[in-house]
């Protein structure tokens, strides 16, 4: 008997990785905010250049997400605490 496995399988279904992810970002946990991305994601964005002052439109790797996410919860604190 052969089994096949979806890539679908693997994944969450969209509603329940979403309030996931909310939830993460509600809470200020940039880990679990991560914990949303492989290793290789690459993001693309508009927001991306205004964040990071940068020229670009898309961010690669890991490190590079959460400096992202590390700004934008900076950005959030410090646009909710005046």
């Amino acid at each position: 008997m052969k089994i096949f496995y979806s890539a679908a399988a693997q994944i969450p279904p969209a509603a329940e990785f979403a309030a996931s992810w909310i939830e993460a970002w509600n809470a200020h946990d940039l880990p679990r905010i991560l914990a949303h991305y492989r290793e290789d994601v690459v993001l693309y964005s508009p927001l991306i250049a205004r964040v990071q002052g940068e020229n670009k439109a898309y961010l690669s790797g890991h490190s590079a997400i959460a400096d992202y996410w590390a700004a934008g919860l900076k950005n959030f604190r410090r646009s909710t605490s005046r």
